[in-house]
Protein backbone atom coordinates (compact mmCIF):
# COMPACT_ATOMS: atom_id res chain seq x y z
CA UNK A 1 0.00 0.00 0.00
CA UNK A 2 2.77 2.67 1.23
CA UNK A 3 4.59 1.56 -2.11
CA UNK A 4 1.41 2.48 -4.26
CA UNK A 5 0.92 5.74 -2.72
CA UNK A 6 4.74 6.92 -3.03
CA UNK A 7 4.21 6.01 -6.94
CA UNK A 8 1.12 7.85 -6.89
CA UNK A 9 2.46 11.04 -5.12
CA UNK A 10 5.59 10.71 -7.83
CA UNK A 11 2.92 10.61 -10.63
CA UNK A 12 1.50 13.55 -9.69
CA UNK A 13 4.66 15.35 -8.74
CA UNK A 14 5.77 14.54 -12.98
CA UNK A 15 2.62 15.36 -14.27
CA UNK A 16 2.15 19.03 -12.25
CA UNK A 17 4.54 20.64 -14.23
CA UNK A 18 3.49 19.25 -17.50
CA UNK A 19 -0.11 20.56 -16.86
CA UNK A 20 0.86 24.03 -15.88
CA UNK A 21 2.25 24.80 -19.34
CA UNK A 22 -0.93 24.07 -20.87
CA UNK A 23 -3.26 27.20 -21.26
CA UNK A 24 -6.40 24.18 -20.83
CA UNK A 25 -10.32 25.91 -21.22
CA UNK A 26 -13.23 23.53 -20.05
CA UNK A 27 -16.93 24.73 -21.26
CA UNK A 28 -20.12 24.30 -21.68
CA UNK A 29 -23.62 25.75 -22.40
CA UNK A 30 -27.12 24.63 -22.65
CA UNK A 31 -29.01 25.46 -25.42
CA UNK A 32 -32.70 25.02 -25.72
CA UNK A 33 -36.10 26.30 -27.08
CA UNK A 34 -39.48 25.69 -26.84
CA UNK A 35 -41.16 25.45 -30.31
CA UNK A 36 -44.57 24.84 -32.23
CA UNK A 37 -44.32 22.63 -34.74
CA UNK A 38 -47.27 22.71 -37.32
CA UNK A 39 -46.58 20.11 -39.87
CA UNK A 40 -48.75 19.78 -42.45
CA UNK A 41 -47.64 16.49 -43.88
CA UNK A 42 -48.90 14.40 -40.67
CA UNK A 43 -51.98 17.47 -40.06
CA UNK A 44 -50.69 17.66 -35.89
CA UNK A 45 -49.31 20.65 -34.16
CA UNK A 46 -48.03 20.71 -31.00
CA UNK A 47 -45.39 22.15 -28.72
CA UNK A 48 -42.10 20.52 -28.31
CA UNK A 49 -38.95 21.46 -26.12
CA UNK A 50 -35.79 21.07 -28.13
CA UNK A 51 -32.36 20.46 -27.84
CA UNK A 52 -30.65 22.76 -30.08
CA UNK A 53 -26.84 21.33 -30.03
CA UNK A 54 -26.01 21.62 -26.27
CA UNK A 55 -22.45 20.87 -26.07
CA UNK A 56 -19.71 20.31 -23.36
CA UNK A 57 -15.96 20.91 -24.40
CA UNK A 58 -12.13 20.94 -23.23
CA UNK A 59 -9.38 22.81 -25.59
CA UNK A 60 -6.05 23.97 -25.16
CA UNK A 61 -2.61 25.13 -26.14
CA UNK A 62 0.79 24.11 -25.31
CA UNK A 63 3.62 26.46 -24.98
CA UNK A 64 5.96 27.12 -28.23
CA UNK A 65 9.14 25.18 -28.31
CA UNK A 66 10.81 25.64 -31.67
CA UNK A 67 8.72 28.25 -33.16
CA UNK A 68 5.86 25.78 -32.60
CA UNK A 69 2.50 25.25 -30.53
CA UNK A 70 0.14 22.66 -29.77
CA UNK A 71 -3.24 22.71 -29.87
CA UNK A 72 -6.25 20.45 -29.24
CA UNK A 73 -10.31 20.43 -29.02
CA UNK A 74 -12.46 17.83 -28.22
CA UNK A 75 -15.86 18.43 -28.03
CA UNK A 76 -19.34 16.57 -27.11
CA UNK A 77 -23.00 16.99 -27.80
CA UNK A 78 -25.10 17.33 -24.79
CA UNK A 79 -28.42 16.07 -25.06
CA UNK A 80 -30.05 17.22 -22.15
CA UNK A 81 -34.07 14.85 -23.29
CA UNK A 82 -31.77 11.47 -22.74
CA UNK A 83 -33.75 10.36 -19.92
CA UNK A 84 -36.19 9.28 -22.35
CA UNK A 85 -34.11 6.03 -23.11
CA UNK A 86 -33.34 6.98 -26.62
CA UNK A 87 -30.28 8.31 -26.36
CA UNK A 88 -26.88 9.06 -24.40
CA UNK A 89 -26.81 11.92 -22.39
CA UNK A 90 -22.95 12.67 -24.36
CA UNK A 91 -22.16 12.14 -27.88
CA UNK A 92 -19.33 12.67 -30.39
CA UNK A 93 -19.31 16.45 -32.32
CA UNK A 94 -15.41 16.77 -33.36
CA UNK A 95 -12.25 15.87 -31.82
CA UNK A 96 -8.69 16.95 -33.37
CA UNK A 97 -5.28 18.10 -32.26
CA UNK A 98 -2.27 19.85 -34.37
CA UNK A 99 0.55 22.36 -34.33
CA UNK A 100 0.57 26.24 -35.67
CA UNK A 101 3.82 28.54 -36.63
CA UNK A 102 4.75 30.92 -39.41
CA UNK A 103 4.23 28.18 -42.02
CA UNK A 104 0.69 27.77 -40.52
CA UNK A 105 -1.80 25.77 -39.05
CA UNK A 106 -1.64 21.54 -39.75
CA UNK A 107 -4.31 19.29 -37.59
CA UNK A 108 -5.92 15.97 -37.95
CA UNK A 109 -8.95 14.18 -36.00
CA UNK A 110 -12.55 14.54 -36.64
CA UNK A 111 -13.89 18.04 -37.75
CA UNK A 112 -16.08 20.10 -39.83
CA UNK A 113 -14.96 21.14 -43.44
CA UNK A 114 -13.94 24.14 -44.85
CA UNK A 115 -16.77 23.68 -47.05
CA UNK A 116 -19.18 23.34 -43.95
CA UNK A 117 -17.73 26.47 -42.26
CA UNK A 118 -18.02 28.66 -45.05
CA UNK A 119 -21.81 28.14 -44.89
CA UNK A 120 -22.28 28.07 -41.22
CA UNK A 121 -20.86 31.70 -40.96
CA UNK A 122 -23.82 32.87 -43.06
CA UNK A 123 -26.77 31.44 -40.94
CA UNK A 124 -27.83 33.24 -37.83
CA UNK A 125 -29.85 29.85 -37.47
CA UNK A 126 -27.41 27.22 -37.56
CA UNK A 127 -27.32 25.20 -34.34
CA UNK A 128 -31.38 25.89 -33.93
CA UNK A 129 -34.60 24.59 -34.37
CA UNK A 130 -35.83 27.35 -36.35
CA UNK A 131 -35.17 25.92 -39.95
CA UNK A 132 -35.33 22.22 -39.92
CA UNK A 133 -37.22 21.51 -36.55
CA UNK A 134 -33.42 20.29 -35.17
CA UNK A 135 -30.07 21.98 -34.59
CA UNK A 136 -27.85 22.03 -37.85
CA UNK A 137 -28.25 23.12 -41.46
CA UNK A 138 -31.47 24.61 -42.65
CA UNK A 139 -33.41 25.39 -45.69
CA UNK A 140 -31.22 26.63 -48.38
CA UNK A 141 -27.82 24.80 -47.03
CA UNK A 142 -26.85 21.92 -48.62
CA UNK A 143 -26.25 18.33 -46.75
CA UNK A 144 -22.45 19.45 -46.74
CA UNK A 145 -23.17 22.21 -44.25
CA UNK A 146 -23.88 19.56 -41.52
CA UNK A 147 -21.70 16.66 -39.51
CA UNK A 148 -18.69 16.26 -38.83
CA UNK A 149 -15.87 14.03 -41.08
CA UNK A 150 -13.28 11.39 -39.47
CA UNK A 151 -9.70 10.59 -40.14
CA UNK A 152 -8.86 14.34 -41.61
CA UNK A 153 -5.84 15.98 -42.48
CA UNK A 154 -6.10 19.82 -42.91
CA UNK A 155 -3.72 22.31 -43.75
CA UNK A 156 -4.61 26.33 -43.61
CA UNK A 157 -1.59 28.70 -44.19
CA UNK A 158 -1.44 31.94 -42.38
CA UNK A 159 -2.18 35.54 -43.95
CA UNK A 160 -1.11 36.47 -47.23
CA UNK A 161 -0.90 40.32 -47.34
CA UNK A 162 -3.08 40.67 -43.62
CA UNK A 163 -6.54 39.46 -45.94
CA UNK A 164 -5.64 35.56 -47.64
CA UNK A 165 -5.63 31.98 -46.36
CA UNK A 166 -5.74 29.02 -48.59
CA UNK A 167 -6.78 25.76 -47.08
CA UNK A 168 -6.85 21.67 -48.16
CA UNK A 169 -7.73 18.71 -46.23
CA UNK A 170 -8.44 15.01 -46.63
CA UNK A 171 -10.55 12.54 -45.40
CA UNK A 172 -8.96 9.08 -45.24
CA UNK A 173 -11.11 5.60 -45.27
CA UNK A 174 -13.87 7.97 -44.24
CA UNK A 175 -16.47 5.59 -43.09
CA UNK A 176 -18.69 7.44 -40.16
CA UNK A 177 -19.34 10.10 -42.14
CA UNK A 178 -23.47 10.86 -41.43
CA UNK A 179 -24.76 12.62 -42.47
CA UNK A 180 -23.45 13.33 -45.87
CA UNK A 181 -23.32 10.37 -48.23
CA UNK A 182 -19.91 10.57 -49.23
CA UNK A 183 -17.87 7.56 -50.44
CA UNK A 184 -15.41 5.99 -48.26
CA UNK A 185 -13.23 4.78 -50.60
CA UNK A 186 -12.79 7.89 -52.50
CA UNK A 187 -10.83 9.85 -50.15
CA UNK A 188 -12.76 13.38 -50.59
CA UNK A 189 -11.35 16.48 -50.60
CA UNK A 190 -11.47 19.98 -49.76
CA UNK A 191 -9.89 22.97 -50.97
CA UNK A 192 -10.50 26.81 -51.12
CA UNK A 193 -9.44 30.35 -50.84
CA UNK A 194 -10.81 32.85 -47.91
CA UNK A 195 -10.64 36.83 -47.58
CA UNK A 196 -11.02 38.52 -44.75
CA UNK A 197 -10.79 42.62 -44.10
CA UNK A 198 -12.01 45.78 -43.49
CA UNK A 199 -15.68 43.70 -42.42
CA UNK A 200 -15.95 42.16 -45.73
CA UNK A 201 -15.74 38.15 -46.06
CA UNK A 202 -15.21 36.06 -49.35
CA UNK A 203 -14.89 32.57 -49.71
CA UNK A 204 -14.93 29.80 -52.35
CA UNK A 205 -14.72 25.77 -52.07
CA UNK A 206 -14.77 22.60 -53.50
CA UNK A 207 -15.12 19.42 -52.38
CA UNK A 208 -14.36 16.55 -54.40
CA UNK A 209 -16.10 13.46 -53.80
CA UNK A 210 -19.06 15.13 -52.71
CA UNK A 211 -20.86 12.00 -52.91
CA UNK A 212 -20.98 8.13 -53.51
CA UNK A 213 -21.55 9.05 -57.28
CA UNK A 214 -17.61 10.62 -57.00
CA UNK A 215 -19.81 14.28 -57.91
CA UNK A 216 -18.23 17.35 -56.44
CA UNK A 217 -19.60 20.42 -55.03
CA UNK A 218 -18.28 24.52 -55.06
CA UNK A 219 -19.25 26.75 -53.01
CA UNK A 220 -19.02 30.95 -53.06
CA UNK A 221 -20.20 32.64 -50.13
CA UNK A 222 -20.46 36.72 -49.22
CA UNK A 223 -20.59 38.48 -46.13
CA UNK A 224 -20.49 42.13 -45.07
CA UNK A 225 -20.67 43.24 -41.84
CA UNK A 226 -20.54 47.19 -40.67
CA UNK A 227 -21.63 48.20 -37.04
CA UNK A 228 -24.48 46.37 -35.68
CA UNK A 229 -25.35 45.53 -39.29
CA UNK A 230 -24.91 41.83 -41.62
CA UNK A 231 -25.37 40.33 -44.70
CA UNK A 232 -24.78 37.34 -45.84
CA UNK A 233 -24.63 35.02 -49.40
CA UNK A 234 -23.97 31.43 -49.99
CA UNK A 235 -24.17 29.66 -53.38
CA UNK A 236 -23.43 26.18 -54.30
CA UNK A 237 -23.18 24.20 -57.52
CA UNK A 238 -23.19 20.29 -57.40
CA UNK A 239 -21.98 18.43 -60.07
CA UNK A 240 -25.42 16.44 -60.03
CA UNK A 241 -27.16 19.64 -61.22
CA UNK A 242 -28.49 20.81 -57.76
CA UNK A 243 -28.48 24.21 -56.88
CA UNK A 244 -28.49 25.86 -52.96
CA UNK A 245 -28.74 29.65 -52.13
CA UNK A 246 -29.09 30.98 -49.04
CA UNK A 247 -29.62 34.51 -48.24
CA UNK A 248 -29.50 36.34 -44.66
CA UNK A 249 -29.27 39.01 -42.59
CA UNK A 250 -29.37 40.26 -38.77
CA UNK A 251 -29.13 43.64 -36.55
CA UNK A 252 -27.15 43.42 -33.38
CA UNK A 253 -29.67 45.70 -30.82
CA UNK A 254 -27.13 44.83 -27.59
CA UNK A 255 -24.87 42.56 -26.69
CA UNK A 256 -27.17 40.09 -25.73
CA UNK A 257 -29.74 40.58 -28.24
CA UNK A 258 -29.46 39.52 -32.29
Amino acid sequence: MKKTIIAAAISAAILVPTLSIAETTLYGNFRGSIALIDDDSVSDSNTQFRNNASRLGVKGEYGEEGGLTGFFHLQMGADNDASDGSSTALTDRFYFAGVKGSFGKVMAGRFSSSYKMAGLKTDPFYDTSAGMGHGGANHGLSSLTNGFLQNGVSYISPKVMGAVTVNAAIFLDNEDNAPNALDPQSNPKNVGITYNAGGITGSVQHFTDADVNGEGATRGTFAYAANAFAVALSYEDWDSGDEFTYLSGSYQFSDNTK
